[in-house]
C-alpha cells in the first residue's frame, strides 16, 4: 500500500425538506482505491441521519447519503463524505 490520502466531497441543501436525501461521492485519484470512508451530516436541527455509506469500486469512490427523518424541513444541511484512498497492488 502506498500513496495514502483522505479525500472529501460535500453536497449542500439550503433547506432539506422532510424525507429528502442528499448524496455525495468522494473520488480517489491517480488509480487509487477506497480502503474505507465515512459520512458526516451537518444540520443545526439534528434532523439528518446517515442512510448509507459504502465503497463504489467501479468508480473508485466512497458514497454517502443522509436523509431528513423529521416531519419538519431541515433548514441548511450539508453531507460530507470522506474516502481513505491508497494505491493497492
Amino acid at each position: 500500500m502506498s500513496g495514502y490520502e483522505v479525500v472529501t466531497a460535500t453536497t449542500h441543501s439550503g433547506n432539506l425538506a422532510s424525507g429528502a436525501s442528499l448524496t455525495a461521492r468522494a473520488s480517489c485519484t491517480g488509480g487509487k482505491r477506497p480502503l474505507g470512508g465515512g459520512v458526516q451530516a451537518v444540520n443545526a436541527f439534528g434532523y439528518a441521519v446517515t442512510t448509507s455509506s459504502y465503497p463504489d469500486a467501479v468508480n473508485s469512490a466512497w458514497v454517502g447519503e443522509i436523509r431528513n427523518s423529521s416531519f419538519n424541513s431541515g433548514g441548511a444541511t450539508d453531507v460530507i463524505v470522506y474516502a481513505i484512498c491508497a494505491a493497492v497492488q
